[in-house]
């Protein structure tokens, strides 16, 4: 049960509209020299078409071939056209390619030089900036998907939303990650923001809390909460003569919330699970279903033949979920984090290959997710399982906003 309830004030319209993370890292602002001519407007239609049969840019086709000049430098009248890369040993006339000369002369133009972007923009922002130098195409990305995950539908807007202003509320709960009894006592008093924003900036992963959904029955299955410093390690017991409590460095909420949805799973399924049965049916299955060899499933390869490398069937996961009639290990669920996770948190969600991570704070210094100053996880070609990744890049102070407006009573 929630600490409060939701109240009909929907504190989640708080929260921004969540935005892809992608898995490979954007692209940089990369210059290229080029040719260009300056054109006459009324004469611009034929020496464009001229342009673009003998020189296409086939390399840049995200640049637009024609710009205004400006007034300063020209006339309302002219426009400038791109004619064609400048190459690496360019130094005039006598380096543009014979169909360049062609049109150069046929139209008597009087190239110069100038520069444009050498990469297509990924993101708006990144359009908005470089268009400045020379207009450019905007595309989104992924345009060739049946759904763009770049712009989620609005019932997955809501979604989102709805469920990390309650990881939010569960990470500004007392005592999430305080390191000792005092910081429990601080935990509890507003005037302590600052010091909370200090101590997060300073030890990654702390004050987070991480929410398991499932999203076929909109439930949510764990919840697990930053337990670095006031988790007691199995077996330790507190110092009487000072009061130290030894502690668990890996008791992330990532974890925390792995822990507690295996938990529910034996609880739920039960604990006869015999993985050697479990292995001899997938193995049987997979035998059935054309997988094997002709041989049989004991076949082995003929001396000096060389064995052919292993590939891992995709949506593993899925198939074993309904192979054993249960969850395979998180297959499916959405985990929802009210901070970034770090890299061992991050990689913890992709063994338990989760369907989608949603996070509410970048975490610059130790961000695994692309908030990081590391290249995004989730984009690492050779893990065996990727998950998407959605961020609502709030601030601290947006964080506390929300946190109140979700603890606020309805």
């Amino acid at each position: 049960a929630w600490p409060r309830a939701m109240g009909p004030h929907c504190p989640e319209t708080l929260l921004p509209v969540p935005v892809y993370v992608s898995p490979t890292t954007p692209p940089q602002l990369v210059l290229v020299d080029v040719w260009v001519a300056e054109v006459d407007k009324r004469r611009c239609n034929q020496v464009l078409k001229d342009v673009s049969a003998a020189l296409p840019l086939t390399n840049m086709p995200h640049v637009k071939r024609v710009r205004r000049v400006a007034a300063a430098d020209a006339s309302p009248e002219s426009l400038k056209v791109v004619l064609c890369p400048v190459g690496d040993s360019a130094a005039g006339a006598a380096s543009w390619p014979a169909a360049a000369s062609a049109v150069v002369e046929r139209h008597a133009l009087t190239p110069e030089r100038a520069q444009v972007p050498g990469v297509a923009p990924r993101t708006r922002e990144q359009w908005e900036e470089w268009t400045r130098v020379w207009p450019i195409v905007w595309q989104k990305p992924n345009r060739h998907l049946e759904v763009d995950v770049e712009d989620p539908a609005p019932e997955a807007v809501a979604e989102m939303r709805r469920w990390m202003s309650r990881a939010i509320l569960e990470a500004s709960r007392r005592g999430v990650g305080a390191r000792n009894e005092n910081e429990h006592k601080k935990a509890a008093g507003a005037k302590e923001d600052a010091h909370a924003s200090t101590e997060t900036v300073a030890f990654p992963c702390v004050r987070n809390a991480v929410l398991l959904v499932d999203p076929v029955g909109s439930r949510v299955v764990a919840v697990g909460r930053d337990a670095t410093g006031g988790w007691r390690a199995d077996g330790a017991a507190a110092d009487e003569k000072n009061g130290a409590i030894k502690t668990h460095p890996l008791r992330h909420a990532a974890f925390a919330a792995i822990d507690a949805a295996s938990a529910w799973d034996i609880a739920t399924h039960g604990a006869d699970h015999d993985p050697e049965t479990a292995a001899a049916a997938a193995a049987t299955a997979n035998f059935d279903s054309g997988g094997a060899s002709d041989e049989g499933p004991d076949a082995l390869p003929s001396v000096g033949a060389k064995r052919a490398r292993e590939k891992q069937e995709k949506n593993l996961g899925e198939k074993l979920t309904a192979l054993h009639g249960r969850p395979y290990l998180c297959t499916g669920y959405d985990a929802y984090c009210a901070r970034e996770p770090c890299v061992m948190c991050a990689m913890a969600l992709v063994h338990s290959r989760v369907r989608r991570v949603v996070y509410g704070v970048p975490n610059a210094k130790a961000g695994a997710l692309g908030g990081g100053p590391a290249a995004p996880l989730h984009g690492q070609r050779t893990l065996n399982h990727h998950y998407e990744v959605f961020s609502f890049g709030l601030d601290e102070d947006g964080f506390a906003a929300a946190a109140e407006a979700a603890g606020r009573p309805g």
